[in-house]
């Protein structure tokens, strides 16, 4: 079982690349809107993800973001 997991994480991580990113780098982030039916707004056709930049890091996985135009700030974690 040790010998097949092992040959399924080197065909998975195959071409994986290591990606740090650093502060005022910019970023795609996701979006979650809710529906507006009084707005005429659907959710589900608005944009998913949004430009941020990277503020400051609060640990190795977890970034503070800041919205490129609306300068909104909020946390962000990194899948690693």
């Amino acid at each position: 079982m040790e010998k097949a997991a092992q040959d399924q994480a080197q065909h998975f991580n195959l071409r994986r690349r290591p990606w740090k990113p650093k502060v005022r780098d910019t970023v795609w982030a996701t979006e979650h809107h809710l529906s507006k039916a009084a707005e005429g707004f659907a959710s589900k056709l608005a944009p998913r993800f949004d430009g941020y930049t990277i503020k400051k890091f609060t640990s190795p996985v977890i970034y503070v973001l800041e919205h490129k135009t609306t300068k909104k700030v909020r946390l962000h974690t990194s899948a690693i």
